[in-house]
């Protein structure tokens, strides 16, 4: 996934708390590293809606 995509996932997720220019500023160390926490937290609300049941 490229950064630009990433950053579009991470607005569509974050768009509350950081703004596109932010995110654009940070490295991309820091947009690799927000892009896999939100993608670990997604799969354990999805784990946990599946196990729910």
């Amino acid at each position: 996934m490229t950064r630009e995509e990433k950053i579009e996932l991470l607005i569509k997720r974050l768009g509350d708390r950081f703004t596109r220019k932010h995110l654009e500023s940070k490295s991309d160390r820091f947009i690799d590293a927000l892009y896999q926490i939100e993608s670990e937290r997604e799969d354990r609300e999805a784990d946990a809606l599946v196990c729910s049941f």
